[in-house]
């Protein structure tokens, strides 16, 4: 919670995209974060083939007029690491979550962060590269 609040306070735009069915994510999301706090959350849909298929995710960087470089992708499985490559995006894996730093490494995640506010650096270096 303190990262995402830091995060907001700075305007750094923030999305929840899961493979989840869409209404559960959202229900999920807004019974952990609240309102207001990701501008924009994104389950599984008809529309959009699951992740590791880049679409959604490219979708939600054209919804926020963000590209590539400006995009930090943050995940805790392999399907993350490969849905960032494939949308072009710089991967960011997490300790804590629900694959091991071994499988998020092996799949290519430009770094390994061990708490959220590590997350904070990365962004506001303004710099989309990690060192592990």
């Amino acid at each position: 919670p303190e990262l995402l609040r830091e995060l907001r306070r700075r305007c750094v735009r923030l999305c929840v995209l899961s493979n989840k069915q869409n209404d559960m994510s959202a229900a999920v999301v807004r019974h952990h974060f609240g309102e207001g706090v990701f501008d924009r959350v994104l389950g599984q849909r008809r529309d959009f083939p699951p992740k590791p298929d880049p679409a959604s995710c490219r979708f939600l960087m054209e919804s926020l007029g963000t590209g590539t470089a400006d995009t930090l992708y943050v995940g805790d499985s392999n399907v993350d690491m490969q849905t960032a490559h494939r949308a072009g995006l710089t991967a960011c894996g997490v300790s804590w979550g629900f694959r091991s730093v071994e499988e998020l490494t092996a799949e290519g995640a430009a770094c390994i962060v061990r708490t959220p506010m590590e997350i904070l650096t990365l962004v506001t270096a303004g710099d989309s590269s990690c060192i592990g």
